[in-house]
């Protein structure tokens, strides 16, 4: 997935790249604002020792493992920018806010506990917070395919790659506020509307949503 961005972007870059020399070429710019909502994502695992009172040995004798996962609901304001000269693709440049939350259902079991059982350190930001709540602002850079790109004002359908960096708010040592991420998106546009689909992925957090927005008159530069 990494690479099919990679590919994507260096695709883009390239093209701009002759481009400068017009001095008629013109972007046009369309922003957009969208409500995003993040289904109940893929499961976090926490382990945690049980320990007897008066337990002479050093191990716990039960483990308790843990499963929970996050939802999501965030604003989304973002800009594809069209250039004739590398149709059908549109670089795409976005930021907002997203909280996280965790779901009402919370998966626990219980097991023998042992050396090899205690399990390794948690070093995702959902492991790491456990199940608190935190506030995410992605910053992303992508690029993607418009069809068909001559009627995109009025209809197109659209596809792409996004790369994120997510700063995080909540109770992290400083080495984890920052998350480097992807997201995967497409969806079709009418008019002034907007919807899609999204997969983000950061950190341990991944999360599979549906966004609803509201596009704006394009403006050239």
């Amino acid at each position: 997935m990494k690479t099919m961005c990679s590919v994507l972007l260096v695709f883009a870059l390239v093209q701009i790249v002759p481009a400068q020399d017009d001095t008629n070429t013109e972007w046009q710019i369309v922003p957009c604002v969208a409500i995003v909502k993040f289904f109940p994502g893929e499961r976090i695992h926490q382990t945690s020792g049980v320990y007897l009172p008066g337990d002479p040995l050093s191990f716990p004798r039960q483990i308790e493992y843990t499963e929970f996962n996050y939802s999501g609901t965030g604003v989304n304001f973002s800009a594809r920018c069209f250039n004739d000269d590398i149709k059908p693709l549109a670089l795409t440049f976005s930021g907002g806010v997203t909280w996280y939350y965790q779901p009402e259902y919370t998966f626990y079991a219980l097991a023998a506990g042992g050396p090899h059982t205690s399990g390794g350190p948690q070093s995702g930001v959902g492991a790491v917070l456990g199940r608190h709540d935190f506030t995410a602002f992605p910053v992303s850079i992508g690029a993607q395919i418009v069809f068909p790109y001559a009627s995109r004002e009025k209809l197109m359908a659209f596809a792409g790659v996004e790369g994120n960096v997510h700063f995080i708010s909540g109770n992290l040592a400083m080495s984890q506020q920052v998350k480097a991420g992807y997201t995967v998106l497409g969806g079709l546009a009418v008019k002034f509307f907007e919807f899609g689909i999204r997969y983000t992925a950061f950190s341990d957090i991944k999360n599979l949503g549906a966004h609803l927005g509201l596009r704006f008159k394009s403006f050239g530069i």
